[in-house]
């Protein structure tokens, strides 16, 4: 019986979950022909971290002949049972070149004949593939990361292609039951909607030193792009109540505004308060949460959390607010907390239950880790089938 053949098209802002799945799909037996969409301005985001000048590798390019030059040898082992992987290099603005290379990953997947093409969100770089998603959209599968796009945030032109692939497209996947709700409200009947969790982002374990189990976890942090959802906010006015019980803790918040967002918590000036305002690269990122004992993340609205499937990797416990999708990958007092008051209080009586209650876990970190994987592999396995049947 030949394997059932996938086209796995996705995007760089979603490489760390995109690895993780296309790893465990060839594990499923299923033949995967990956693809990643990528401009010269990605090379430094999510996962990837590429030095070089790729503006001479627009159209498609075999991971191959180019994972020397970029150094990308620190993902193929995520990618090495697939039949295929390509890089679909486009320029970061230029119509007419977007639609030359659109038109080359048609022909690229028609020469494949698959019998799935999973399309991991919508970019505006579909925009030219549109016509031939149409016609294939039998065979299509979309992913929908988040639903309804957050406080804050908003793409005018992605929201107009969503509502187009929504009225043609018959399979839809989310990565949360809250997610699969809302996208439920913007779907007719008809459509199938499928919930697949994801999978701990075990890429980052790569960036870490080989001292890093030595490290002393003396942070309670907040991690990721400073956004008005986020609600770091709740988490600052949180550490004075902390410290009251817990004076000597330590917290940091990393990570950069956008969208003109100044909160005044950036201006706070505390020895016990690190806060660092910025892009952190990859390396920057992993080494904060190793240094941490708990992961924040009291997000005012939320669909699920890179940064808890990040930080499971890293073996670390997480706090989550109960909103959205987020409490649906904690297993309180086990993985991590659930703090059901969106509050100051209501945060620093969660933390200060974590403080008294789950001390630091370093020495059996990885085991943490690797129980925390084989859990939701075995979950999500006949999650796959059954998107796939």
């Amino acid at each position: 019986m030949s394997k059932t053949k996938i086209v796995f098209y996705t995007q760089v802002y979603f490489l760390d979950n995109a690895l993780e799945y296309a790893k465990l799909l060839t594990e499923s037996e299923y033949e995967v022909h990956f693809i990643l969409n990528i401009t010269p301005n990605q090379l430094k985001t999510n996962i990837l971290n590429v030095n070089i000048d790729i503006t001479n590798y627009y159209g498609l390019n075999s991971f191959e002949t180019i994972k020397e030059e970029w150094e990308l040898g620190y993902i193929e082992s995520y990618l090495l049972n697939c039949k295929s992987v390509t890089f679909a290099v486009f320029p970061s603005k230029g119509l007419r070149k977007t639609y030359i290379i659109n038109r080359k990953i048609e022909k690229y997947i028609k020469n494949i004949n698959p019998d799935i093409i999973h399309l991991d969100e919508v970019s505006n770089r579909h925009l030219f593939l549109f016509p031939f998603i149409l016609k294939q959209r039998q065979k299509v599968i979309l992913n929908i990361h988040d639903p309804v796009l957050h406080s804050g945030e908003n793409d005018l032109l992605r929201n107009i292609s969503r509502k187009l692939l929504f009225n043609f497209i018959p399979k839809f996947v989310v990565f949360s039951k809250y997610s699969g709700g809302l996208l439920q409200q913007q779907l007719s009947s008809e459509k199938q909607i499928f919930i697949l969790k994801l999978l701990p982002y075990t890429i980052y374990s790569k960036f870490l030193k080989n001292d890093s189990l030595t490290i002393p976890r003396k942070f309670i942090s907040f991690v990721g792009r400073i956004s008005p959802y986020k609600g770091i906010e709740i988490f600052v006015e949180s550490i004075d109540k902390i410290r009251q019980k817990f004076p000597n803790e330590q917290f940091a918040i990393g990570g950069k505004t956008i969208n003109g967002y100044n909160p005044d918590f950036l201006k706070k000036d505390e020895s016990y308060l690190d806060i660092r305002n910025k892009f952190l690269s990859i390396e920057e990122m992993t080494s904060l949460i190793n240094q941490s004992k708990l992961i924040v993340c009291p997000y005012i609205d939320a669909t699920q959390s890179g940064v808890v499937m990040t930080a499971y990797a890293l073996g670390t416990p997480v706090l989550v607010s109960n909103k959205g999708g987020l409490a649906e990958y904690v297993e309180h007092g086990v993985t991590g907390l659930i703090t059901q008051e969106l509050t100051p209080e209501g945060i620093a009586n969660t933390i200060c239950e974590f403080l008294e209650n789950y001390p630091s876990r370093r020495n059996s970190d990885i085991t943490e880790m690797e129980k925390i994987e084989e859990k939701y592999k075995n979950e999500i396995q006949p999650m796959i089938n059954g998107i796939y049947q």
